[in-house]
């Protein structure tokens, strides 16, 4: 009779401490906002669970009593038996069950860490020659008559040669002058222009060797044979592993995946990004073969060298986008999910060329386009960062911009960083949320630490945020401004860094004049949508607006944009033709893809801004 009471007291503890299912999805707006549902709380990022049933439910249950509305996750052990271990495929499958029947939202992690596309390492396990390679680049500028000298950069030799003061023609060949690691040349007089170039696998300083998680070779993203076996060994076999990943995720999550063309720890010479299949395939796609032109990668001086530098460019960003992105979309399709995640560095412009070519070109391949916020004081958050890819998911109509938001600059410190780690109050996280979400995000997963954060607050916090998310999500922007994305001017100017971005003044100032207007915007309290020459090709023109789908600008600004196909510079002409606004900043327009410059783009700038002032 007492151990029948006993369990019944046991039972009806258990059924007390049971958390009720989340409310559904499908509820008129006032109840969805007075008790939000899973998908629009946070999302805590769990990487790691006990293993047993009873230990994983009970995780699971505390985060619910939290107030959370799920979690990002993946696969177990974070070890050599990543994605081979029976023993945790099994476990998630008991986690995605039991959220399933909480009503929990999950998002799905692709990577053993980050940067993805490794799988945990295993791609290069099997076929080393994936690396990531790269152009490795040494220049030296004569002060005057005289002998200068450069340290060649390792790998194979592909250029060796001094060129002018002005221009590539009259270049001297400098291949027997490359011996003993050194390239030397007598200068006839200053200004003269030493160069070697190399090609190799590139790791020393770059995000791979330099993140926190994880040092190891990255796969080279311009091919797309490590991505074919990375998300074979993936999103595959997750596919295979659930049966209907689907049913319990909302979206993949990938990681900063990048070409790590930059160093964040600089070298003693510049980088570009690099593949064996670069070569013919920009033969394919420009028609005609870069390796004559390889000098002009490095020296910029205008004319036919910018162009050159704008078809390489081109060139990497149309490899990665499909090689890596559009692979990635792929696979998660046929899992039945969005592709989500985000890109690194998203602050920086002249960082987009290095790591991406165009980062906004990347991200139109993610279903659910992303971005990284490391920092939870609201005046730090990357507002320009979320409106970027907030207007990549109005543009392309997605319903999901995720930001993977956490504390990490207020409490890691690297070793011998003696700064005492700063508390996030819940007024922060509250700050730094609302920041991203005027910029378009509407999901939230976090690594926050939420440091003297009790469960009850964490409660208050998860339904505020929910009933923010609520509210943003079934609708779609209207802004009358549209703020061009300058990435097509920059790559003419860009010259291999040996940081991260190129040190070239013209991309400095280009770069300045976009970052300038979207923060001015923003200041203004205004709002505008970032707008690429994809974009701006396939808009069209009504009396004075510039139509895109849904949305619709009377206002078109130019920040810093000298270059852009001419299909956008056509539809540019027309809008102001017809009575648009358009506003140029820092740079007058142009070029086109074609021609660097083009004396019709000079025609408009002068129709549009007056006669250029000396």
């Amino acid at each position: 009779m007492w151990a029948c009471l006993l369990a019944i007291l046991v039972n009806s503890y258990a059924a007390a401490d049971e958390p009720a299912p989340l409310p559904a999805e499908d509820r008129p707006f006032a109840a969805r906002f007075a008790d939000p549902p899973g998908s629009a709380r946070i999302l805590k990022i769990v990487h790691g669970w006990p293993l047993g049933a009873e230990a994983e439910r009970a995780q699971i249950h505390h985060l619910v009593s939290q107030g959370f509305g799920g979690f990002a996750t993946n696969v177990g052990p974070w070890d050599e038996n990543y994605l081979e271990s029976e023993a945790y495929w099994d476990q998630l499958r008991r986690i995605v069950a039991e959220s399933e029947r909480l009503g929990l939202t999950l998002w799905l992690y692709d990577e053993m860490g980050y940067p993805s596309g490794t799988a945990g390492g295993r791609v290069l396990r099997e076929q080393p020659d994936w690396a990531a390679e790269g152009l490795l680049v040494a220049t030296a500028t004569a002060a005057g008559p005289g002998s200068v000298e450069i340290d060649l950069p390792p790998g194979e030799l592909l250029v060796a040669l001094a060129a002018p003061p002005a221009g590539l023609a009259g270049s001297r060949d400098l291949w027997a002058q490359a011996r003993d690691g050194k390239l030397t040349f007598t200068a006839p007089a200053a200004g003269w222009r030493l160069l070697a170039m190399t090609q190799d696998k590139i790791y020393d300083g770059t995000h791979a060797a330099m993140n926190v998680f994880v040092r190891q070779p990255y796969t080279n993203l311009l091919r797309p044979e490590p991505t074919r076996r990375f998300v074979e060994l993936t999103h595959a076999r997750y596919g295979r592993e659930l049966g209907d990943p689907g049913r319990y995720f909302a979206a993949t999550f990938t990681d900063e995946p990048s070409l790590m063309s930059a160093f964040i720890r600089p070298q003693p010479h510049g980088v570009l990004p690099w593949a064996e299949n670069v070569a013919p395939e920009f033969a394919r796609r420009r028609g005609y073969d870069l390796l004559p032109h390889l000098a002009a990668l490095a020296l910029t001086d205008g004319g036919a060298e910018a162009k050159v530098r704008y078809d390489f460019w081109q060139t990497v960003t149309e490899l990665l986008a499909e090689n890596y992105f559009g692979q990635v979309q792929e696979a998660a399709h046929a899992i039945g999910l969005p592709a989500g995640g985000h890109l690194i560095w998203e602050e920086g412009l002249r960082a987009h060329v290095m790591f991406y070519g165009s980062a906004m070109a990347c991200a139109r391949y993610l279903s659910a386009p992303s971005i990284d916020c490391l920092t939870s004081l609201p005046g730090q958050v990357p507002y320009a960062s979320a409106r970027l890819l907030g207007s990549v998911a109005e543009l392309e109509g997605r319903e999901l911009v995720m930001s993977e938001t956490s504390d990490h600059s207020q409490v890691y410190r690297p070793e011998g960083d003696t700064r005492p780690p700063v508390t996030v109050t819940a007024d922060h996280i509250r700050g730094t949320l609302g920041r991203q979400m005027v910029g378009g995000v509407n999901t939230f997963t976090s690594y926050y630490t939420f440091r003297d954060l009790d469960d009850a607050a964490l409660r208050e916090l998860n339904t505020y945020t929910g009933r923010l998310t609520t509210s943003l999500r079934g609708g779609h922007q209207v802004t009358d401004i549209a703020v061009v994305y300058p990435i097509e001017s920059l790559w003419p100017h860009t010259i291999p860094p040996r940081g991260v971005t190129s040190p070239d003044a013209a991309s400095a100032a280009i770069e300045e004049a976009y970052t300038g207007a979207v923060d001015a915007v923003f200041s203004a309290g205004r709002d505008a949508c970032i707008i690429d020459a994809q974009a701006l090709a396939e808009a069209r023109v009504d009396g004075p607006l510039l139509r895109h789908g849904d949305l619709a600008w009377s206002v078109l600004v130019l920040p810093g944009v000298e270059t852009l196909p001419e299909a956008a510079w056509a539809t540019v002409a027309e809008f102001w033709r017809r009575g648009g606004a358009v506003v140029a900043l820092s740079r007058r327009p142009a070029n086109t893809a074609a021609r660097f410059p083009d004396p019709l783009v000079a025609d408009l700038a002068e129709a549009i801004l007056g006669p250029s002032q000396p």
